[in-house]
C-alpha cells in the first residue's frame, strides 16, 4: 500500500510539473505573440499615418498648382487687356495729334 502510494504521489507531481510546464510555456508563448503583434501594429499604424499624410500633402499640391494656373491665366488676360489698351490710347493719341495739326492748318 505504501508503495502504491507512494508511485501515486510520483505520479500525480509529475503530472502537475508537466501541467505547470506546459502552462508556463503557452504563456510565454502567448505572451511573445501578444508583444510581436503590439510591435507589428504600432508599425503598421505609423505607416498607415504616413500615407496619409502623403495622400493629404499631394492632393494639396495639386489643388495649389491648380491655383497657380487660374491665376497665371488671370495675369495673361491682363496684360492682354492692358496692351490692346494701351495700342488704343497710342492710336487715339495719334488720331488727336493729326487732329488737331489738320485743325491747325485749317486756321
Amino acid at each position: 500500500r505504501n508503495r502504491r502510494n507512494r508511485n501515486r504521489r510520483n505520479r500525480n507531481r509529475r503530472n502537475r510539473n508537466r501541467r505547470n510546464r506546459n502552462r508556463r510555456r503557452n504563456n510565454r508563448r502567448r505572451n511573445n505573440r501578444r508583444r510581436r503583434n503590439r510591435r507589428n501594429r504600432r508599425c503598421r499604424r505609423s505607416i498607415g499615418r504616413a500615407n496619409n499624410r502623403v495622400r493629404n500633402l499631394r492632393r494639396r499640391l495639386s489643388r495649389l498648382r491648380r491655383q497657380i494656373d487660374k491665376i497665371k491665366e488671370l495675369i495673361r488676360e491682363a496684360e492682354q487687356i492692358a496692351q490692346t489698351r494701351s495700342e488704343e490710347t497710342r492710336q487715339e493719341t495719334v488720331h488727336e495729334t493729326t487732329h488737331t495739326t489738320t485743325h491747325e492748318d485749317q486756321q
